[in-house]
């Protein structure tokens, strides 16, 4: 009964504040700072102590005990020679188990006293104290209050029981029965005083399971989020929300929201894939989204998230804008190029979209990625003629002269013609030292027939600058068989 249930679940030892702890014969002497507690269990059985504003009450059990149905007094021992000592304030209370019965002395200032009225109510403040501040009698106690006052009774005790180890005993007991909404939001707010975080989000795991429909009670979940301090807690209990509740837009952009609590930048990030895979799509939660993926930390984990956001359904032109420039705050290269090629691929021909993408590909450091983000928008179907030049302008920046011809002779096929953008393509040709890497872009404009007069003097201008005399003069004879045979 009583021996065996605190065996598993009363704390070898919790001291809030100092404690000096000497044995003398099996007995214990604590000398407890204010406002400290402490309890064990040995072959002595088991002892609790308390300091309530410096008066200090010590309670030593051998045996199973069983309370009376207030909890207000000790209504039997188990078996003969089992014993309960009280102290507190200058009062002693010694039971033991005969035959016969109860044997009980009672002191006061170490002298024999008779029991009385003001007695009973002594004990009656102890024995409430004892057993919500320990797992003592529990079970049969939470038993007992279902019994009589219904699950709204046992979640009303709950806020009453100051131990993690106690207060899960109640809890459980309440989940496991048919809970109203207000009871169930009560139960949630009251797992806020649990101390243990493993057993608070344990607790509340279980709860995410019930009424999942319910919006309140998901709205009342996600308040606890920011007092679980362990993020690996904030995350089973993210998690555990976006499988079980039912989100609307408002309800997951809530959601979506809470995971800024959580401290780990790669936990937030597995919340997030969570809770949007759990989310409708909509503007509103992808915004929330958006707001929260950008704040991670790590170039990896930022790209996931927003790759992961662009890989849904079909987004809003200004949502993939927004991505697309959350994804140029990325500080690793190739984590951001991953995720601005997996939003453009699925983004719209919207010239925002497209002006912003070109941006957020010309702030990539390496040559190579420059290269494949660029590849991505010539995929792209729809493309308007001011990307393009823009595009070609922002090519100049390429470090690398070879990756820089190759995107410009891929560039300059582009049609119809337009005279800004192949001004813009010249421009950035004419960058290039070398005259094999110069060369390539130009070969392909010097096969053009529909290049307009100033398009035509800036090629020429562009050939005769190319340091390889060799290099030059081929150009220049292609240019000139050109406009022979156009001539003709």
């Amino acid at each position: 009964m009583f021996r065996h249930a605190t065996q598993l679940a009363l704390p070898i030892l919790l001291v809030l504040c100092a404690c000096r702890y000497t044995s003398h014969g099996g007995r214990a002497d604590f000398v407890l700072g204010e406002g400290s507690f402490y309890s064990s269990h040995d072959d002595d059985g088991i002892q609790v102590a308390w300091n309530d504003r410096g008066v200090v009450t010590r309670i030593r059990l051998d045996g199973d005990v069983t309370f009376n149905d207030d909890d207000t007094a000790i209504a039997s021992l188990a078996a003969p020679g089992d014993e309960v000592h009280v102290t507190r304030n200058g009062r002693a209370l010694e039971l033991r188990q005969t035959p016969t019965g109860i044997e009980r002395v009672f002191l006061v200032d170490g002298q024999a006293a008779e029991w009385s009225d003001e007695a009973n109510l002594w004990l009656a403040e102890v024995v409430g104290k004892l057993v919500r501040r320990t797992t003592i009698g529990a079970d049969a106690r939470a038993q007992r209050i279902l019994s009589e006052h219904g699950p709204e009774g046992l979640v009303h005790e709950i806020a009453a029981i100051e131990s993690s180890s106690a207060c899960a005993v109640y809890a459980d007991l309440a989940l496991d029965q048919e809970l109203s909404s207000d009871a169930l939001i009560a139960a949630t707010h009251s797992f806020g005083g649990i101390s243990s975080n493993s057993t608070r989000t344990r607790l509340l795991v279980k709860a995410a399971g019930l009424s999942p429909q319910d919006r309140a009670v998901t709205g009342a979940l996600l308040q606890t989020i920011e007092g679980i301090s362990s993020s690996s807690n904030q995350r089973a209990l993210l998690e555990a929300i976006a499988e079980r509740r039912h989100f609307d837009g408002p309800l997951a952009a809530h959601a979506i929201q809470a995971a800024r609590h959580v401290t780990s930048d790669s936990s937030r990030k597995e919340v997030l894939l969570a809770l949007l895979a759990a989310s409708p799509s909509e503007e509103g939660v992808h915004e929330s989204y958006l707001s929260v993926a950008v704040d991670l930390s790590s170039s990896s984990n930022k790209g996931e998230a927003l790759a992961a956001l662009a890989s849904t359904a079909e987004l809003a032109p200004v949502t993939y804008r927004r991505l697309i420039e959350a994804s140029s705050t990325i500080a690793s290269s190739s984590a951001r190029t991953e995720a601005l090629v997996c939003a453009i691929e699925r983004a719209p021909s919207d010239a925002d979209v497209l002006d912003a993408y070109v941006t957020a590909a010309v702030g990539i450091s390496s040559s190579s990625l420059q290269g494949q983000a660029f590849d991505a928008l010539f995929e792209k179907a729809g493309v308007d003629l001011a990307t393009w030049t823009k595009a070609a302008k922002g090519m100049a920046n390429v470090p690398s002269e070879s990756e820089r011809s190759r995107l410009l002779a891929r560039l300059a096929k582009i049609k119809p013609a337009d005279e800004a953008f192949l001004m813009a393509c010249l421009d950035s040709i004419d960058g290039l030292s070398s005259s094999s890497q110069r060369a390539k872009p130009l070969e392909v404009l010097v096969a053009r027939t529909d290049l307009s007069h100033a398009a035509f003097e800036r090629l020429t201008e562009v050939i005769e600058g190319i340091p390889s005399h060799k290099t030059r003069s081929e150009l220049q004879s292609r240019l000139l068989r050109g406009m022979k045979a156009e001539r003709e």
